[in-house]
């Protein structure tokens, strides 16, 4: 699966199942940026995915070059839930995985 929220929008998101890949709208990702190695959640809208991620490591950049910012946090862990595409559910137990938020300024 790739899917993200803002950035590049639904033209990034989709899940490969059983050797198809499967379109699904922007997903939503809630976690507590304060706290990154805390549970993440990520669905999307149409219940296509409805998955936790439980992180194990973080890797977090801080930059400020005065024009350019970036605020850069991607997590590593295990994925959880499940996945529905083509009417098929499809679970996931302890699958490994990346989560990243990144804020950008240019």
């Amino acid at each position: 699966m790739n899917v993200v929220a803002g950035w590049t929008g639904e033209h990034e998101c989709a899940l490969w199942a059983d050797g198809e890949l499967h379109g699904v709208p922007e997903a939503t990702f809630q976690y507590d940026p304060a706290a990154p190695l805390r549970p993440w959640r990520v669905q999307t809208p149409d219940g296509a995915l409805d998955l936790s991620l439980s992180p194990r490591s973080v890797h977090a950049e801080r930059k400020d070059l005065g024009l350019v910012k970036a605020n850069f946090k991607q997590v590593i862990g295990n994925y959880s839930g499940a996945l529905t595409v083509g009417g098929k559910r499809h679970e996931l137990a302890h699958a490994i995985g990346v989560g990243e938020d990144q804020d950008v300024y240019w």
